[in-house]
């Protein structure tokens, strides 16, 4: 007489043999994920460097620096063709802290990038030649300077607190100028700043 039905031991082997399956495969999902929105985030990253590029090299931010100072320009600023730039693929970009770094030295000018979200990943100060998704972490917030803390708002217009220092790579710099760009008001956005170094 045949029997309907799976018997106790059957069910209990597909049951291993789903669990060992899941062991496997979940990982391997998580790390794909991972690996995704990081290039996604890198990619985002060098959409925004290569639109500061562009409008630095126009003089869409004023003029050039001077000769061994640099700039920081926040994300927020600049729009570019690729979707949202408020948000990195983790949460919102903390504005303050997520910024491009260009920095003349000599004739010479450099392009890096700091950021972090509310999701705590970001990457702190790469070269433009240094951004892939490798370098896209988990970070402390405080690894990034708040670009706020570099002036004040009187009156709802900026007051560069000159005595600041900013350290960039070993060297120590204050802010010399702001240029607004948008609308000038403190409560409406973040200035781009330039520093010079401090001797």
């Amino acid at each position: 007489m045949k029997k309907n039905g799976f018997t106790l031991i059957e069910i209990i082997a597909v049951i291993v043999i789903i669990g060992i399956v899941m062991l496997i495969a979940v990982p391997a999902v998580i790390n794909y994920t991972r690996n995704s929105n990081q290039s996604v985030y890198a990619n985002n990253i060098g959409s925004f460097m290569e639109q500061a590029k562009l409008l630095y090299g126009e003089k869409q931010y004023g003029p050039y620096m001077d000769e061994d100072e640099i700039m920081l320009v926040p994300i927020s600023l600049i729009e570019t063709t690729k979707g949202d730039n408020k948000r990195s693929p983790y949460g919102s970009f903390i504005k303050e802290q997520s910024y491009i770094i260009i920095e003349r030295k000599g004739k010479s000018v450099y392009y890096y990038a700091s950021a972090v979200d509310t999701m705590s990943w970001g990457l702190v100060t790469k070269r433009e030649d240094e951004i892939n998704n490798d370098v896209i972490e988990k970070i402390s917030s405080t690894e990034i300077y708040p670009i706020n803390s570099l002036y004040n708002c009187s009156a709802d217009n900026y007051v560069l607190k000159t005595s600041t220092i900013y350290n960039f790579k070993g060297t120590n710099y204050s802010p010399v100028e702001y240029r607004p760009y948008g609308e000038n008001k403190c409560s409406k956005q973040l200035p781009i700043i330039v520093l010079g170094k401090r001797s």
